[in-house]
């Protein structure tokens, strides 16, 4: 079958979950802060956020939580200072928790790179990456062909083993691109990979992006993701970019079938509007986000004001948190 033919297939049966086109970026204009314990948003559409000190004083609302790493476990170097004590109180509390990653690595690789950190296994009770979603899609679906151009770093590369596809390292001869993120460290932007994004997209060659997020913090310094690629990718004229993770509703879908929990009950935890917070609420769940994560320049010190200068209005969170804190 020709490239063109097998990809429709592929886009027809997910387009609805997987692909996105355009987010729309609105600002909420009623926020307003209180001088009250904690500061509340009115009582409006949107549910109030209240910003909280620590999971502590609301974790007897919920059963079940989904947490981020990167940005609020730790910074890609470092555990942030208080998350092993939080996941330990949670557990201590007979919490369910889910680790929930847009990371674009397997499983194995995510335990292993927590490990690191020295949060066990036993820490949690399930784990989800993006990466694990996009794999095991590229060994189920009908592929636009059987050449595939890995782009993204050698800690990723983990993701195309045990797939019966070649991989190739010239651009034109591939029939999809594989986006795990930049293969350089940490790019701030994506200019280095401006020729090849364009020369990809005049040849409408599809892509599949392994990591929505557009930006992630490693060792304290925001860089460029694999979103970021496929958002300027789509900016070129591309227009067959599959997205797997958040904050699209299958990887919530696992979540919930592994927690078990009605959606009520969850609470899902991470450090960007884009994905976890506008995902989260997608999915029926309360939402908490973490201020020091991607967005810590705009968040803190941590206000109401703050949180309306750069919330999306479909993603207003219904906590707000410094760190993951008890």
């Amino acid at each position: 079958m020709g490239r063109a033919q097998n990809v429709i297939k592929i886009t027809t049966r997910i387009d609805s979950e997987h692909i996105v086109t355009a987010l729309t970026i609105q600002q909420n204009t009623s926020l307003i802060k209180q001088k009250r314990s904690v500061d509340i948003l009115p009582n409006t559409a949107i549910s109030a956020t209240h910003i909280i000190d620590g999971l502590g004083i609301i974790h007897e609302r919920y059963r079940g939580f989904l947490i981020d790493v990167w940005g609020v476990l730790h910074d890609g170097n470092s555990l942030y200072p208080q998350a092993l004590e939080c996941l330990l109180k949670l557990q201590e509390y007979d919490k369910k928790i889910i680790i929930l990653s847009n990371a674009a690595r397997r499983l194995d690789a995510m335990v292993e790179e927590l490990r690191t950190h020295k949060i066990l296994p036993e820490y949690y009770h399930g784990m989800l990456s993006s990466g694990e979603l996009a794999w095991k899609a590229m060994l189920q679906a009908d592929l636009p062909g059987k050449h595939g151009y890995y782009l993204g770093p050698q800690r990723s590369r983990g993701i195309i083993e045990g797939l019966k596809l070649e991989w190739v390292i010239e651009i034109g001869l591939a029939d999809f691109i594989l986006n795990t993120g930049a293969a350089s460290d940490n790019p701030p932007d994506t200019s280095a990979y401006e020729d090849l994004l364009a020369k990809a997209a005049s040849l409408d060659i599809p892509m599949i992006c392994a990591n929505p997020d557009l930006v992630a913090i490693r060792d304290g310094k925001a860089g460029i993701c694999a979103g970021a690629l496929a958002k300027r990718y789509q900016q070129l004229g591309a227009n067959q970019i599959i997205y797997y993770g958040k904050p699209y509703a299958p990887i919530y879908r696992e979540a919930m079938s592994l927690l078990q929990l009605p959606t009520s009950q969850v609470l899902a935890i991470g450090d960007a509007f884009a994905t976890d917070i506008r995902g989260g609420q997608q999915a029926g769940l309360d939402t908490c986000m973490i201020a020091t994560g991607i967005h810590r320049d705009d968040l803190l010190p941590l206000s109401l004001e703050s949180l309306q200068a750069v919330a999306p209005a479909d993603a207003i969170p219904n906590y707000l948190c410094k760190y993951l804190a008890w």
